[in-house]
C-alpha cells in the first residue's frame, strides 16, 4: 500500500510513524548479551554489529527494545542501503552506512521471561 500526503488526519484512530526499516526486538539478556530478532525471526545482530554494542553500553541487564533498524543518507531513510548492510556479502566486505534503532518502546523487565519475542 502506498502512502500519499494528505491536509490533515481524522480524529479518530491511532497513527504510527512508518519508518523505512526493519522492525526489531532488542533484549539484553541477564548474562549480558544482547539478542536482535527482525519481525519474521531472522537474527539480526550480525549485520548490525554497532547496534548490539550501543545495546549492552548503554542498557541494563532485563531491557526490552521495540524498534526498527534504520540506515540514514543525505538526510533521509534509505532502505535500499539497510538492505545492503544486512546482506551477507556487505558482512563479508565490511560497511560504510551506520545504522540506528529508532524505538517505539523501551520495557525494563525484571522477573519475567527475558528471551526475545516475535514482533507481529
Amino acid at each position: 500500500m502506498l502512502v500519499k500526503p494528505v491536509a490533515s488526519l481524522p480524529s479518530t484512530g491511532h497513527y504510527e510513524v512508518k519508518w523505512d526499516g526493519y522492525r526489531c526486538m532488542t533484549a539484553v539478556l541477564d548474562d549480558g548479551s544482547v539478542q536482535m530478532v527482525s519481525r519474521r525471526g531472522a537474527s539480526l545482530g550480525r549485520a548490525f554489529p554497532e547496534l548490539v554494542a550501543a545495546v549492552r553500553r548503554d542498557f541494563p541487564r532485563g531491557t526490552l527494545v521495540d524498534g526498527e533498524v534504520v540506515v540514514w543518507e543525505e538526510g533521509r531513510l534509505s532502505f535500499e542501503r539497510l538492505q545492503q548492510r544486512a546482506c551477507p556479502l556487505s558482512l563479508a566486505r565490511g560497511h560504510s552506512r551506520v545504522a540506528c534503532v529508532r524505538s517505539r518502546r523501551v520495557t525494563l523487565l525484571h522477573g519475567w521471561n527475558k528471551a526475545p519475542a516475535r514482533v507481529e
